[in-house]
C-alpha cells in the first residue's frame, strides 16, 4: 500500500539476481580475507621461530 502511495515501481527482473550475485560476492570475499590473514599469522609464526 506504501508503495502505491509512493508511486514506487517493481524492482527490475534483474536487480535480485545481481544483489544476490553481490551478497554471494561479499561473502566469499570476506571469506579470502579471513584465510589470507590466517595464512600470514601462520607465515610470522613459522619465520620468527
Amino acid at each position: 500500500m506504501i508503495d502505491a502511495l509512493a508511486d514506487n515501481q517493481k524492482i527490475g527482473p534483474g536487480y535480485e539476481e545481481e544483489y544476490r550475485q553481490y551478497v554471494t560476492d561479499k561473502r566469499r570475499l570476506e571469506n579470502l580475507i579471513h584465510r589470507n590473514e590466517a595464512s600470514s599469522k601462520e607465515v610470522n609464526f613459522c619465520t620468527f621461530n
